[in-house]
């Protein structure tokens, strides 16, 4: 339970416990029935290990628009216009975070 974030909902928290109680074959619960949109989050909280940097994150994000745009920078139909960036912001961004051309035009 612990390990669940609960989303600052009581109410959750409150069905779940009802629900369990219900379901439970001894005086005293045991175990926790969780269901599966828990168990998903939990298994994937307990297994990152690690936390990307914010550096990271936006490389990731800027090499994604730029593919989705076909390996366009600027234009209308460009990345800078969907991450509403100037072209020359978006290329010294670029160039800080090491995305070459290779990177993204395959």
């Amino acid at each position: 339970m612990r390990a669940n974030p609960w989303q600052g909902n009581v109410r959750e928290l409150e069905n779940m416990i009802e629900r369990n109680v219900l379901f439970a074959k001894d005086d005293v619960i045991k175990e926790m029935v969780f269901p599966e949109i828990f168990k998903s989050e939990l298994s994937f909280s307990e297994t990152t290990l690690h936390t990307k940097t914010l550096q990271e994150v936006e490389k990731e994000h800027i090499l994604k628009v730029i593919k989705k745009c076909n390996g366009r920078i600027s234009g209308p139909q460009g990345a800078t216009k969907l991450l509403g960036l100037p072209p020359t912001t978006l290329a010294s961004r670029m160039q800080k975070i090491g995305i070459k051309r290779e990177h993204f035009l395959e």
